[in-house]
């Protein structure tokens, strides 16, 4: 009877710990509207002491206006896209790397914008009712000081982690954490980078997660991370839509719009420069598909073409 009690109390046990499990990965939401998103489901939580709350930068807090895409997340990921088929013996980091110079470029001098315009006061009353809200890139570091200029152009303030430090991975990478924005950089995972950040106390341990993000793969990467690290952090995947409710991305509209930017800004010294020193921005105009007096103009400040 006492071995027959005992076996039932095993099984009881298992599945328990099997729905407790399961339990902790919430299932995903979606929103266009991030802001609104906090707004109300932060509300349910009187007490936030440990909730960790990660936001994606780009097309999550901050994007492009309306009618513009160049600096959008899918830019980026379209001249990647295209340089990794010209050149598959380079890894996706050297070929980021190669793109990151121009991009910090463009960053500095295009306009931009929250996603959505109740974000930055929602993330403000969070940070006010100690909310631990913090932002999380796959950027490179190249861009880290510009990604700062950007979210302060768009109003955007995250809570503040505190100055500069270099976090370190496994096999010699190393992310970065600044004033509360994690620069994931090129070749990283999010799910390692934020169990790290745990590990090593750079972050406080919590016990509840909430990550907007509109890369279901970095959804995916911090689920698989998590689960590994410690299956009683509950976690909230929410997959921001916001890039479905503005322009639509175009391959082509693209490209033009960064020749156009060279055009207007190319007697700039930073820019100048660019056109005829760096080989990638050289290869955008070779292939120019902006207006043909840029490109003409273009070609010919690029030397010994």
């Amino acid at each position: 009877m006492n071995k027959t009690i005992l076996l039932a109390g095993i099984a009881l046990m298992t599945m328990v710990q099997g729905i407790s499990v399961h339990a902790e990965l919430a299932q995903q939401q979606e929103t266009p509207q991030p802001g609104q998103y906090l707004k109300k489901i932060t509300t349910q939580y009187p007490s936030p002491d440990e909730l960790l709350i990660i936001m994606d930068l780009d097309d999550t807090t901050i994007t492009s206006p309306k009618g513009q895409l160049l600096g959008r997340s899918d830019m980026f990921y379209h001249l990647l896209g295209k340089e990794q088929k010209a050149h598959p013996d380079k890894t996706k980091k050297e070929i980021a790397e190669t793109i990151d110079p121009l991009l910090e470029a463009v960053y500095r001098r295009v306009a931009v914008t929250a996603t959505d315009e109740l974000l930055p006061n929602v993330l403000d009353n969070l940070k006010d009712r100690n909310i631990v809200v913090v932002g999380m890139t796959a950027r490179g570091k190249a861009v880290s000081a510009v990604t700062q200029e950007q979210l302060k152009r768009a109003n955007v303030s995250f809570y503040d982690t505190g100055p500069l430090r270099e976090v370190e991975l496994s096999n010699g990478r190393s992310i970065r954490m600044e004033h509360g924005v994690i620069m994931v950089s090129h070749g990283n995972n999010k799910g390692e980078s934020l169990v790290s950040l745990i590990r090593q106390g750079y972050l406080e341990h919590p016990t509840q997660i909430i990550m907007i993000d509109d890369r279901q793969k970095h959804l995916d990467d911090v689920a698989q991370a998590l689960t590994q690290f410690d299956k009683f952090i509950r976690f909230n995947p929410v997959l921001c839509t916001y890039l479905k409710t503005t322009t639509p991305f175009s391959a082509v509209d693209s490209e033009r719009e960064i020749v156009d930017f060279l055009y207007q800004w190319r007697k700039d010294p930073e820019i100048n420069r660019f056109i005829k020193n760096d080989l990638f921005t050289q290869k955008m105009i070779r292939e120019c598909l902006g207006t043909a007096k840029a490109c003409q103009l273009l070609t010919k400040m690029i030397p010994d073409l």
